[in-house]
């Protein structure tokens, strides 16, 4: 076992295992696993935010890809097989025991699950949840039908929408004769796995819910039709032991100290975060926080800068969830403090759905007049800044140096320097004996410069 893992112990097992016997791509595994290890913790531990707000550990993911030719069921069933299955089925068994002994019907089997399926109404799953201690997992393998609904149905909707902060949720349900019932959940916990098609998503997205609204609290991993290979049958031929996989989350639900017996009662636990796990956390937010308010400023709004705030928080999220696998999988008792080291894992997991992100919009653009998304141009904060670093350099007539650069351009920092000089194609580096300077090639000028930047006889 490598003394550091590249994401967490965990997960990179889970990555190894998988490339044995699925061919996906990377961030659909990822992302899909941490839902399905979410809802084995489900409500009963959760911590804080940045701005000392509860933050359950829920994870939402839509999977946007070809139909069948991409797998998406595919990987959904062999990740719910190898992390929740054996956890489902005991819970099963415990329910099916008590109901024996009871000898009544007043006992439900269903009261013991914590998977739904796409075919859950809102009302049922609200109803679910009002009894379900623990939480749920929304699981839907074809969700463009769902979806569509939801588009239609703005209601319940922005209900669903609520329940993903995990903050006490009541609701009054009027039915068909005018009589209703009053639901009241004071510790909601939802994840979601949805998996739907680019046509969908073309045509029913709307740029508030990407933008701010529901689907903004989605990690929508976005596969395109041409990165995709032919299927083969039998392709693999390794054989497939889930047991390691499941034990790890049966060991999670040891550690927390759940009775499959009474699996609802429980009180949360609060994870708490340690002083070198925080001061990590708040470099690392604080300076996201300042790209994406330029970020936001230069796009007028329209740009990607909600969502990935989204994922600065949820960076937490991930590092706690990561934190419990990683005890569990390595025999350790844990603790209910987030240390320094999950949080680095939390923070690059964030940042690679950050990365996804910009991979999956970069070629969209936000189109006000069908409010929908358009095959265009979307620039992101990276190339922004390209631009404006390639004007400057043009006005400026002279070579500068990065510390000239970043004093000078609002948004351009240390640590994001590297990536924006990547997107500059037009600008050289010239090494001195001090540092590094920065310059435009003279012929690409008048590509980015605007021509009122010049002097009359420098245009002649």
């Amino acid at each position: 076992m490598n003394n550091k893992p590249n994401f967490s112990y965990f997960i990179d097992a889970l990555l190894r295992e998988s490339s044995k016997h699925i061919d996906v791509a990377e961030p659909i595994i990822i992302s899909t696993a941490l839902s399905f290890m979410s809802s084995v913790i489900g409500s009963r531990v959760y911590t804080m935010d940045g701005a000392t707000n509860k933050l359950g550990l829920n994870v939402w993911t839509l999977i946007v890809a070809p139909s069948t030719i991409s797998s998406k069921s595919t990987t959904i069933k062999f990740l719910r097989k190898i992390i929740i299955e054996k956890v489902e089925k005991k819970l099963l068994e415990m329910t099916i025991e008590a109901k024996n002994k009871s000898q009544t019907k007043e006992t439900k089997i269903a009261s013991n699950r914590f998977v739904l399926g796409a075919g859950s109404s809102f009302q049922g799953m609200i109803k679910f949840l009002e009894n379900s201690n623990h939480g749920a997992l929304l699981l839907i393998d074809e969700a463009s039908e769902f979806l569509t609904k939801l588009n239609k149905n703005q209601e319940t909707k922005a209900s669903i929408t609520a329940l993903y902060d995990c903050e006490p949720y009541s609701k009054d349900i009027v039915g068909v004769h005018g009589m209703g019932e009053s639901i009241v959940i004071l510790n909601p916990f939802l994840s979601i796995i949805a998996a739907t098609n680019e046509e969908w998503f073309r045509s029913d997205v709307k740029i508030s819910d990407f933008l701010s609204g529901f689907l903004n609290r989605f990690n929508i991993i976005k596969i395109p039709l041409e990165s995709l290979t032919p299927l083969q049958a039998f392709h693999y031929d390794y054989s497939l032991d889930p047991s390691i996989f499941q034990n790890i989350s049966l060991e999670v639900l040891n550690q927390l100290d759940v009775d499959f017996k009474s699996f609802h009662t429980f009180d949360p636990k609060e994870c708490c975060i340690s002083d070198d796990a925080k001061n990590v956390y708040k470099s690392w937010f604080n300076m996201k926080s300042v790209e994406m308010l330029e970020n936001a400023k230069l796009c007028s709004g329209q740009g990607l800068s909600a969502s990935v705030m989204r994922q600065a928080t949820s960076a937490i999220k991930y590092a706690v969830i990561c934190q419990i696998y990683d005890c569990a999988f390595k025999q350790k008792k844990f603790d209910f403090i987030l240390n320094k080291t999950y949080m680095e894992i939390g923070i690059k997991l964030a940042e690679y759905f950050i990365n996804s992100l910009h991979n999956t919009f970069n070629e969209e653009t936000l189109q006000n007049t069908s409010n929908s998304f358009k095959m265009g141009s979307f620039k992101n904060f990276h190339e922004q800044l390209a631009e404006k670093v390639h004007t400057y350099l043009a006005k400026s007539h002279e070579p500068k140096t990065k510390s000239d650069l970043t004093n000078a351009i609002r948004g351009l920092m240390a640590s994001n320097f590297e990536q924006v000089m990547a997107c500059a194609q037009y600008v050289e580096v010239k090494k001195n004996k001090k540092c590094n300077e920065y310059s435009i090639i003279d012929e690409k000028r008048s590509l980015f410069v605007p021509i009122s930047i010049w002097d009359d006889e420098t245009i002649s």
